[in-house]
């Protein structure tokens, strides 16, 4: 990802001291940490692609979060969920709100046909068994399906986990906050933790922001998209046993191509 923003010839050239200073870099390196034997990109793209799309093709395979900070820097955060730091949003500085409780039912997503990219058939597409909700599979009588594109994964492994953390997000409860500038402090954050007792859900919760929030300095108010987060389904995909991987990123497996784990 830092080769793909600073490269002047390919990339976006932008300056690294820009983007990520000294202390952003290093939050930036801690996130490779978590990466180490979960998530591993490996694509190609070609010099007339969007920024966007090959951004997006990295962030894919780490399920990660990037989004310009307060003080105008990158802050990127991978799929392993941990619980934030800030305090909470509380109803003090909530100007404005909006819930909506789970997803229409026509638009209801209960099974994920996960295609990634597989080195033992020569890197070509290939498919893992579909991630399901079964529960909810079971509740509407029928499959509700849609394709996740995971091209630059190369390990079935990494796909699945990919999957069961994209399909907890998928049929979540979401809404908006509009904060006053309280709000400011949550730029940047993937998870803010928020207790508003005044709504049923939101008592005592966390939430993930979906997008780059509003600011509307004139205003005094600050505008976030979020969805709520299944703390311990989470929580419970980030202590996967992290895959061994060799010095060039590929994983150890063994003779049944199954990935081996770090035993405790």
């Amino acid at each position: 990802m830092i080769d793909y923003l600073t490269e002047p010839d390919g990339g976006m050239g932008l300056e690294i001291d820009d983007i990520l200073p000294p202390a952003t870099l290093a939050q930036w390196m801690d996130e490779a940490d978590l990466c180490d034997g979960r998530y591993y990109s490996a694509g190609f793209y070609r010099f007339d692609n969007s920024p966007e799309s090959v951004i997006n093709k990295i962030l894919a395979s780490c399920d990660g979060w990037l989004c310009e900070a307060g003080d105008g820097t990158l802050s990127l955060t991978v799929g392993v969920y941990r619980e934030p730091i800030n305090a909470p949003l509380t109803a003090k500085h909530i100007l404005g709100w909006s819930i909506n409780r789970g997803i229409a039912y026509e638009e209801l997503v209960n099974q994920l046909d996960v295609t990634y990219t597989n080195p033992a058939a020569g890197y070509v597409a290939d498919q893992i068994d579909s991630v399901r909700d079964e529960d909810l599979i079971s509740r509407i009588g029928e499959v509700r399906a849609k394709p996740l594109d995971l091209s630059w994964v190369q390990d079935a492994w990494q796909a699945n986990l990919l999957a069961e953390r994209a399909m907890l997000r998928l049929n979540a409860s979401g809404g908006t906050f509009v904060t006053d500038l309280y709000g400011l402090r949550y730029l940047g954050r993937r998870w803010i933790p928020v207790r508003f007792p005044d709504v049923a859900g939101l008592e005592d919760c966390v939430v993930e922001i979906q997008d780059r929030a509003k600011v509307d300095l004139l205003a005094g108010q600050v505008t976030f998209n979020w969805k709520l987060v299944d703390r311990d389904a989470l929580a419970a995909l980030g202590a996967a046993t992290p895959a061994l991987i060799r010095q060039d990123g590929t994983y150890y497996r063994r003779h049944d191509d199954t990935v081996l784990v770090r035993q405790n």
